[in-house]
C-alpha cells in the first residue's frame, strides 16, 4: 500500500502537537501510606489535584515607582499611638521576608534559566536579550540587598 508521505508527515505532526499539550497538566496525589506523588496523568483508582507550573516571580516594582505606603502620617482623632503596634511590626515582617523570598526566587530563575521568555507590551511572548536578562538580574539583585538584610 503506497501512502502519501507528506500525509503521513503531517498526521504524526499533529499527534505529536496533541501529545505536547496534554503533557502540560500536572497531577497531585496521595498514596495509600500517605505518600505525595506528582503524575502527569491522573490515577484511576484515587482521587487527585491537578496544578499548575511554578511560573517565573512577577519582577519588582520600577525603582521610579512609588513605593506603597502602609502607615498612616498621623494617628487618627482620639487615639495615642507611640508606635506602630505590634501586630503591625508582625505584618511588616512577614511582608519583608515574603519580599525576600521572592527575590531569592527572582534571582533563581534568572541564573539557571538562561533564556528566559516574557510578555512584551502587545501580549507576545518574546526571549530577553542577553543585555535586558542581565539588566534584571542586577535589578532583582538591588531588590534581595533591599529586602533581605
Amino acid at each position: 500500500m503506497n501512502k502519501n508521505p507528506l500525509l503521513q508527515l503531517i498526521a504524526i505532526t499533529l499527534l505529536l502537537l496533541a501529545a505536547s499539550s496534554t503533557m502540560a497538566a500536572m497531577y497531585k496525589w496521595v498514596d495509600d501510606e500517605g505518600n505525595i506523588h506528582y503524575s502527569q496523568t491522573p490515577p484511576m483508582e484515587r482521587q487527585s489535584e491537578q496544578i499548575e507550573k511554578p511560573r517565573m516571580p512577577a519582577p519588582p516594582p520600577k525603582a521610579d515607582a512609588a513605593p506603597a505606603d502602609t502607615t498612616t502620617a498621623e494617628p487618627t482623632a482620639g487615639t495615642e499611638s507611640e508606635g506602630p503596634s505590634e501586630e503591625e511590626i508582625r505584618a511588616e515582617k512577614e511582608r519583608v521576608a515574603e519580599e525576600c523570598r521572592r527575590a531569592r526566587q527572582w534571582i533563581s530563575e534568572i541564573e539557571n534559566k538562561p533564556r528566559l521568555r516574557v510578555r512584551d507590551d502587545s501580549g507576545n511572548l518574546r526571549y530577553l536579550t542577553e543585555e535586558e536578562r542581565q539588566a534584571r538580574l542586577k535589578q532583582a539583585q538591588d531588590y534581595l540587598r533591599k529586602y533581605c538584610n
